[in-house]
């Protein structure tokens, strides 16, 4: 059950997003949203896998040792992940310092540190989605600044392209996954998810 809730906890700002995107609404507003649904994304992954590690334990029952070192491991994994992104986004920034003269190396770097901050994060076991946002946070506020109005020009579309590309290729994997496997419908189970979905919303606002 805790595994299920850790996975639905999640809100999808998609919806949202495009709506603030047609209004015209404030920046500020918009990257605030934007920005909080990323962290709910990371964290969610992260205990998400903190989740299934517990059910995969051989005993039924959940000691109160293995709950504090499942919290433990939860901030252990993103707070290392935040700490090697704010590592390679001062890498960034200092690389970016020195490439006025080259500016097609500008966006390659900006996003090859970006994948690394990732993928080194996942090579030691810490979350590469929060890496990826502390290596965002600290790139958009130095590293930006260092690189030409092309360099960024290019980056924005880029990664604009990369997300909807990438949304795209999920929801077409999950259809599939829909469709491929068999489902055992429970009707009870689904109603009071939907019951207690809307309570607790409705008492966390």
């Amino acid at each position: 059950m805790l595994t299920f809730s850790s996975l639905i906890v999640a809100v999808d700002p998609v919806a949202v997003l495009a709506i603030f995107q047609e209004v015209g609404v404030n920046k500020d507003l918009y990257f605030l949203v934007f920005g909080e649904s990323l962290l709910n994304d990371a964290v969610t992954v992260v205990l998400y896998n903190a989740m299934v590690a517990l059910a995969g334990q051989e005993t039924d029952s959940v000691s109160y040792d293995q709950l504090l070192l499942a919290v433990a491991a939860f901030f252990c994994v993103s707070l290392g992940g935040l700490a090697i992104g704010i590592v390679f986004g001062v890498i960034t920034a200092l690389i970016t310092k020195h490439t006025s003269e080259l500016p097609v190396v500008e966006p390659l770097s900006i996003l090859a540190l970006s994948y690394l901050a990732y993928l080194s994060a996942e090579l030691v076991h810490f979350s590469g989605i929060i890496a990826t946002v502390g290596c965002g946070i600290v790139q958009a506020h130095y590293a930006t600044k260092n690189i030409s109005k092309n360099s960024y020009i290019t980056i924005k579309y880029f990664v604009s392209m990369a997300s909807s590309t990438s949304d795209t290729i999920i929801f077409m994997f999950l259809g599939m996954v829909l469709i491929s496997d068999d489902h055992r419908w429970h009707t009870g189970f689904c109603l009071w998810t939907l019951l207690l979905c809307l309570v607790f919303r409705f008492i966390g606002k």
